[in-house]
């Protein structure tokens, strides 16, 4: 393997340690500016400021590129009928100046990143494997028939279709919480329904099926997946936050 085959993943990585934190800033900047808006609103950006940290090191700005693409966009100059002198301002030859590396460290660069790709992938399959045997261990609950009516207000107020999320009883003690990419499914700890009163099992459920309603355990299996090649910076991980 050598790290000189990947002029672009160094260049990526080295654009993302400095970007990262410079878009982080941003977006913090502006969901202060924000905290009278609505909480979508502060999610919307949080979202795209992740979007951008993901894919803007990949992008390369050349300044000198874009002024004379600018240029080029305005009308031509009318010719002179007399002789005249032309002076152009600018570089006359290419000029780049790049940083160099030795390729023991490019290389020792490239395989500690591919390191913590795996690294993070594995833990993301590893939690996707826990959460489904969570899952299949936990015990279907019948529903109260008081219980099962609010449960289907809920539902319909928030407009969460067929077919409908279930609740199931962990024996692992976990949750509440929400788990399932189509119908949902919410675990709580054996006995959870019995020791809860009835005000708090409301806002509980109500909360619960918010997170079906919008997807989100489906949304942040998105954001795991496509935030893998910026996984080992720690700003992103405030980011996710």
């Amino acid at each position: 393997m050598n790290a000189l085959a990947f002029p672009w993943l160094l260049s990526y990585l080295f654009n993302a340690l400095w970007q990262i934190p410079l878009l982080f800033a941003a977006a913090w900047l502006v969901s202060r500016m924000l905290r009278s808006a609505s909480a979508r609103a502060g999610h919307r950006v949080w979202v795209a400021a992740l979007l951008l940290q993901i894919a803007l090191p990949a992008c390369t700005l050349r300044i000198t590129a874009l002024w004379y693409a600018l240029l080029g966009l305005l009308p031509p100059r009318a010719a002179a009928n007399h002789a005249d002198v032309r002076v152009l301002f600018g570089p006359t030859t290419a000029s780049v100046t790049t940083l160099h590396i030795p390729p023991v460290l490019e290389l020792a660069i490239v395989l500690a990143w591919a390191c913590c790709l795996l690294y993070f992938a594995g833990r993301l399959v590893w939690g996707l494997h826990q959460t489904r045997s969570l899952a299949r261990a936990a015990t279907r609950i019948s529903l109260p028939r008081e219980l099962a009516l609010r449960w289907s207000q809920h539902c319909r107020r928030l407009r969460i279709s067929a077919p409908p999320p279930q609740i199931a009883a962990s024996p692992h003690g976990i949750g509440p919480v929400t788990v399932g990419l189509h119908s949902g499914l919410v675990l709580v700890p054996s006995a959870f329904l019995e020791n809860i009163p009835p005000a708090d099992l409301d806002a509980v459920v109500a909360h619960e099926l918010v997170h079906i309603a919008r997807r989100d355990f489906a949304k942040n299996l998105f954001y795991s997946l496509v935030s893998l090649p910026i996984a080992w910076h720690p700003v992103m991980w405030r980011t996710r936050a």
